[in-house]
């Protein structure tokens, strides 16, 4: 066991020992089971406006200690991946640049016998469970919205789909979604057990905001530098039946070729994603907040 974060919090032998071997048997699992995910997608959405239209006639269940017991497991989980990714993206930073991490080949510095790497791979198998936060909605007739659904789908996909083609650029988004969410599910716990700290919930919505914001500039900016800065034939890949064998050799050498080494199909839906994300985020926030205030409104279920 060592030290790391300023030498204070202890690194466990267990978060250290991803190497090259589990991400590519990772990656290749996730890339051959794309269809995964969007099998899931459309499960769940049957299940749960099934179940939506099965409670119609049925009393709310009073579900408030397993939601806070699940709200803390949550929250404590993104804790600890915050604290394991947001410092490994700070020091890349300021040793590399912010363009070197969002297209080079950063996987030595974060990824590899690092617990970062770690942590961003159960990130990404995180989103599959997940989905069981809007059982606790339907089954206490709570409003569903759009924004809370729309989500759960579209980054499950999105993120199984980055670990399966190798997009580094994925510290970023680990990163603000892990600190995010540990605000977010201590919310939801002290919610559950009865206190409502109102002013709260207006600042953790900004908070989305702003990741949304930031994720739309990143995925942005990895698709600029893909079509001007050192110009790769994005539609050409995208429409190739090899596209899902984009940087398959990052995991056996060392690329610092140019280019920028972002999927550039994964580019796309992300620039998708991040900005109806960001709209939706924008309008939840207007008629919570400004246009019809309450002083019980919370913050929109959830973020990436």
């Amino acid at each position: 066991m060592t030290l790391s974060f300023f030498g204070y919090i202890p690194e466990f032998t267990f978060e250290k020992s991803f190497d090259e071997t589990q991400l590519t048997s990772s990656a290749d699992f996730m890339r051959s089971t794309l269809h995964i995910p969007v099998l899931l997608s459309g499960l769940y959405v049957l299940v749960i406006f099934g179940l939506q239209k099965v409670m119609e006639d049925r009393p709310a269940f009073n579900l408030r200690n397993p939601l806070a017991a699940w709200s803390l497991f949550l929250g404590l989980f993104s804790l600890c991946g915050s604290v394991r990714t947001v410092p490994a993206l700070i020091k890349m930073i300021q040793s590399k640049g912010v363009t070197e991490v969002i297209c080079g080949d950063t996987r030595r510095e974060w990824l590899f016998n690092n617990p970062a790497g770690f942590w961003t791979f159960i990130f990404v198998l995180s989103k599959v469970p997940e989905l069981i936060d809007t059982l606790f909605i339907v089954l206490r007739k709570r409003k569903l919205i759009t924004l809370h659904w729309y989500h759960h789908i579209t980054v499950m996909m999105f993120c199984w789909h980055s670990w399966g083609t190798h997009c580094l650029y994925g510290i970023f988004f680990a990163a603000m979604n892990l600190t995010v969410h540990a605000f977010m599910y201590v919310f939801y716990f002290l919610t559950a057990l009865g206190y409502r700290p109102t002013s709260f919930a207006q600042s953790i919505t900004i908070l989305q905001i702003v990741q949304m914001l930031f994720g739309t500039l990143i995925t942005f900016y990895a698709a600029f530098h893909m079509t001007f800065v050192v110009p790769q034939d994005i539609l050409g890949s995208i429409l190739s039946p090899k596209s899902l064998e984009w940087n398959l050799n990052i995991s056996m050498y060392v690329d610092d070729s140019p280019k920028c080494h972002v999927n550039p199909g994964n580019a796309l839906a992300g620039i998708t994603m991040y900005t109806s994300y960001l709209w939706l985020f924008c309008v939840f926030f207007y008629y919570a907040y400004i246009h019809k205030p309450k002083p019980s409104a919370t913050p929109a279920k959830k973020d990436n």
